[in-house]
C-alpha cells in the first residue's frame, strides 16, 4: 500500500510539473490563456478547446480518443507503449487490456481519415504519431 501511495504521489508531482511547463508544442501564450494547436495537413487539433477539425468539418472524438491523440502529439514522434496509454488514458482505477488500446487506435485512425495513416504501429511496442518536418506548430 505504501509503495502504491508513493508511486501515485510521484505521478501527481510529475503531472503538476507538466501542467506548469505546458505541452511540448505550445507556442507563444496570450496573457491568461495557454494555446496549443497542432495542424497536420487539413487536420487542426486544438488542445485547449479539445476540438479536432478536418477541413471545415468538426470531428467528434471520444474523451479517450482525444486523450490518446494528445499523448501521441506530445511524444513528438517517439513511440508510446500500450501500457503507457493504459496508465495515462485509463488510469489505475480500471483494468482494460492492451487490446483495448488497439481498438481505440483503430477507431481514432478511422475518424482522422488520411491523417490516421500518420499513427504508425511500432510492432512489439505501441504507436507513434509521424509528423513531417514543419508540420508540428504551436499557435
Amino acid at each position: 500500500m505504501w509503495a502504491r501511495m508513493t508511486i501515485l504521489s510521484n505521478l501527481s508531482a510529475l503531472t503538476n510539473s507538466w501542467r506548469e511547463c505546458g505541452p511540448c508544442f505550445a507556442g507563444p501564450k496570450k496573457p491568461g490563456r495557454a494555446q496549443a494547436v497542432l495542424e497536420i495537413g487539413d487536420v487542426r487539433i486544438d488542445f485547449v478547446k479539445q476540438q479536432v477539425w478536418r477541413g471545415k468539418r468538426p470531428l467528434h472524438l471520444t474523451a479517450k480518443e482525444f486523450a490518446m491523440l494528445r499523448l501521441l502529439a506530445e511524444a513528438a514522434g517517439e513511440p508510446i507503449t500500450r501500457e503507457r496509454f493504459l496508465d495515462v488514458v485509463w488510469g489505475y482505477t480500471s483494468f482494460p487490456t492492451t487490446r483495448t488500446v488497439d481498438n481505440h487506435v483503430a477507431s481514432l485512425r478511422a475518424k482522422l481519415g488520411h491523417l490516421g495513416q500518420a499513427i504508425e504501429t511500432v510492432h512489439g511496442v505501441g504507436y507513434r504519431l509521424l509528423l513531417a518536418a514543419g508540420e508540428k506548430e504551436g499557435k
